[in-house]
């Protein structure tokens, strides 16, 4: 058997076609374009949308099958071959025409090697050096299938066996997560059905109440809109205020949430949690502090829909439109009796800690799994040390 093996022999690739837009969000499989794919690969869930229009059946996929793009139009490069596999609770799936699926048409690898073979950086770097286009980068067929994977070893089997574990690990966790949300959201919704008075968020948070002010031959974590996402923001390295931007200004701390002030339509909030005093924000970010309330109260009540609507409403202008940070104030928020707030908090606080706790594992997962990825491939790394490395996150 020859050490490397071509994906020419080994797959076929099926592509998708257009969908009309007046039929998203009708009942339906979920859209798998480029929006279902993160960066550098891996299935992203957060913004699925279902189509109830023409589905074929040769464009359907399932739980486990494997999908990617042979486009981007990033010049980063990002989605252009990236990989994604359908995870178990998304029951069908149907390709766009900027997808494709991956069909197995040999028996000398498994699907599972397969996908992790394309979640290497080598298999990235080389997707990046075979773009083709300057606007719209693409990925040709036969380029992607002269791309060669190793031969499968009992050595590199095992490794994908581990990396599957880490993977489910992560998905585990991410779905207690989600849980946590949902089930919060239910029980704040069901005591603010009963509850009438409202008040101003002004009255019970801060606004922007700590600003920050660069010094020379200092530290911070910056975070920025682009690392905001809905209810979580990638967690930042440390560097020198030198190295700040200039509009790092809103001093983050635990239990504060944050808010995009900017396209507030994109529902970019977050919860920190995190105790680092290092923690910085762009003044693209409004920083709401509770004052008179607990900061799950203050979490949940800032991530309903009727806050996310009055900020689109509160937003000035039009390529860009922004909420000044005195805007978040004049919001009207639902104010619960004190026994109502109390009890509220008693039960979503120790829950968002465990959310909480539960993301940073993954980043540690989600770190863990990148570095072995590498070694997978090259075969520099023994089983026995990667089972180990395991252990000490798992």
């Amino acid at each position: 058997m020859s050490d490397y093996i071509r994906l020419g022999e080994l797959v076929t690739l099926q592509r998708g076609t257009t969908y009309k837009g007046a039929q998203l969000g009708e009942p339906g499989p979920v859209l798998l374009g480029l929006g279902a794919i993160q960066r550098n690969g891996g299935f992203r869930a957060d913004n699925l949308k279902t189509y109830g229009g023409d589905s074929p059946a040769k464009l359907i996929l399932g739980p486990g099958d494997l999908f990617l793009s042979l486009k981007d139009v990033a010049h980063a490069a990002d989605l252009l071959g990236a990989l994604a596999r359908v995870p178990r609770h998304v029951a069908a799936g149907r390709l766009t025409q900027d997808t494709v699926r991956l069909d197995l048409t040999s028996d000398r690898v498994s699907s599972e090697y397969l996908y992790w073979s394309l979640r290497t950086p080598d298999y990235r770097e080389y997707c990046r050096s075979h773009a083709t286009g300057t606007t719209n980068l693409g990925l040709s067929r036969e380029d992607f299938f002269a791309y060669r994977i190793p031969a499968p070893s009992l050595e590199r089997v095992h490794m994908v066996q581990l990396l599957g574990a880490l993977d489910d690990k992560i998905a585990a966790n991410s779905k207690r997560t989600e849980t946590i949300d949902l089930y919060l959201a239910a029980v704040f919704g069901e005591i603010r059905s009963r509850c009438e008075q409202q008040g101003f968020l002004r009255d019970v948070a801060d606004i922007n109440g700590d600003s920050v002010k660069p010094v020379a031959g200092g530290t911070l974590r910056y975070i920025d809109i682009a690392s905001v996402g809905v209810g979580d923001y990638e967690y930042p390295d440390v560097i020198a205020w030198e190295e700040a931007p200039s509009r790092a200004r809103r001093g983050v701390r635990k239990g504060d949430t944050i808010w995009s002030t900017v396209r507030p339509n994109r529902r970019s909030h977050a919860l920190n949690l995190s105790a680092d005093p290092l923690l910085v924000a762009s003044t693209g970010l409004a920083v709401l502090s509770p004052r008179e309330v607990g900061f799950a109260y203050l979490y949940e009540v800032t991530k309903c829909p009727a806050f996310t609507t009055y900020l689109e409403r509160a937003a000035e202008g039009s390529a860009y439109p922004a909420v000044r940070a005195d805007r978040f104030g004049d919001a009207l928020i639902p104010i619960f009796p004190h026994a109502e707030h109390d009890g509220f908090e008693a039960t979503a606080a120790p829950m968002r800690e465990l959310a909480h706790s539960l993301e940073v594992e993954n980043r540690t997962l989600s770190a863990t799994r990148d570095a072995l990825l590498p070694q997978l491939m090259s075969g520099k790394i023994r089983v026995k040390d990667a089972e180990k490395t395991f252990g000490e996150v798992l």
